[in-house]
């Protein structure tokens, strides 16, 4: 008896967790600075880590982790968000470059200990470019 309450417990956790995912990545609660939702982060969600894109993870992450006590790379969720962000900036620079970019995610972690954590972002082209270019990840 207890091990099926114990595989129920972690099959609910999952599909609480797979629900959070899907209701988080398809409708966050983001803005632009100017108040309304960037164009950039239309679309279904990527979540694919792409090797070439190492440097740009690695931007949002250090950047995230500073608002978030270091949760945003560590939790499953907002780290999955974090990535579809950074694709999505990356593959709308590339198609149509802005001068630069900024978004407001609110609820990037909801947090364990404290929280929530939100998430506000500024980069500018010339920064986003060098990070897209440099590739050195090591």
């Amino acid at each position: 008896m207890a091990e099926s309450h114990c595989a129920l417990s972690v099959w609910l956790k999952k599909l609480l967790i797979c629900a959070c995912i899907a209701s988080s990545l398809a409708a966050p609660e983001i803005f632009a600075s100017n108040g309304g939702f960037p164009e950039w982060l239309a679309g279904e969600p990527d979540v694919n880590r792409r090797a070439a894109r190492c440097g740009v993870y690695a931007w949002f992450f250090e950047e995230a982790d500073i608002q978030t006590a270091g949760q945003a790379s560590t939790d499953s969720l907002a780290s999955m968000r974090v990535i579809n962000i950074a694709n999505k900036l990356v593959d709308y620079h590339l198609a149509s470059p802005a001068n630069g970019y900024s978004a407001n995610i609110r609820f990037l972690v909801f947090g364990r200990d404290r929280g929530p954590f939100h998430f506000d972002f500024k980069i500018g082209s010339t920064e986003l470019d060098r990070i897209i270019n440099d590739g050195n990840c090591d």
